[in-house]
């Protein structure tokens, strides 16, 4: 699974690392903008908040390209959505460190979940899809045990550098290169699906 093979394995390593990008950006990203950027913590939930309802609106847009393209189009759903999650997560993490006006950190956040929608549902989707039965329980649960572990050593990794790193900037750089780093590695695995 660690060697992004092909097939079912790569499709669970990008999830795996599409969940360490997002949702380990999302477990110190409102830490990022209240303590770099002066941000409330209203503004800081809104922009999580803003994470929560793109993500959603990325399913519903998701299962309407299912119904209208159908399986065929889903590594392409895959592919678009693990662009914009990156493209997103840099603009975010571009403004969160004040290289960028603040809104941007909203607008990057957007697209990345938006892209979470899409891209992540589809690959659910072609996973689930490639087997039968019993099968089918059991690879629900490797999805969840992947998307857990990731996240859990994305926050890990994150709180670790935001603890030990000095100045704050440079420890939320490193933070976001991290997560950025990870989201590389989901445009090497998308082209291993087919």
């Amino acid at each position: 699974m660690w060697r992004l093979g092909g097939g079912l394995p790569c499709a669970l390593m990008v999830r795996g690392l599409a969940a360490f990008t997002v949702l380990g950006a999302n477990t110190f990203l409102p830490l990022a903008v209240t303590e770099l950027r002066g941000l409330s913590l209203t503004a800081a939930g809104a922009l999580v908040s803003v994470g929560g309802v793109t993500w959603t609106l990325g399913s519903v847009l998701q299962s309407r390209l299912e119904v209208r393209f159908g399986e065929a189009s889903r590594v392409a759903r895959v592919r678009a959505g693990m662009v914009a999650v990156t493209l997103g997560v840099l603009v975010t993490a571009v403004s969160a460190l004040g290289l960028l006006p603040l809104e941007c950190a909203y607008a990057g956040w957007l697209v990345a979940c938006l892209g979470m929608g899409v891209g992540y549902n589809s690959n659910s989707l072609l996973m689930l899809s490639s087997v039968r039965g019993a099968a089918a329980g059991r690879l629900s649960g490797q999805m969840a045990n992947v998307e857990v572990l990731m996240t859990a050593v994305a926050a890990g990794a994150a709180g670790a550098l935001v603890a030990r790193v000095v100045p704050l900037s440079t420890a939320f750089t490193a933070a976001f290169a991290v997560v950025l780093a990870a989201s590389a590695l989901t445009w090497i695995g998308v082209r291993r699906l087919e």
